[in-house]
């Protein structure tokens, strides 16, 4: 599912780096959701100084491990 929400989305958000608000809207999260995955690790980011970006198709590549299949 997840990949369709990427494919929907390739045309804006391809090859471009979110910030922490922009990924929270991508992912229909909070800003402070999005720091605690930081914090636990579960979703990339890259980091330079003080500023953090995030791949948009990477997170969601991480996100995909938590994901619970149907039986």
């Amino acid at each position: 599912m997840k990949d369709e929400i990427l494919n929907n989305n390739q045309g804006k958000e391809a090859g471009r780096l979110l910030n922490r608000k922009q990924i929270a809207s991508f992912l229909s999260v909070s800003e402070r959701t999005i720091g605690n995955m930081i914090r636990m690790r579960r979703i990339p980011i890259i980091k330079w100084g003080r500023n953090v970006r995030f791949d948009a198709a990477k997170v969601l590549r991480a996100l995909n491990k938590y994901e619970i299949q149907e039986v």
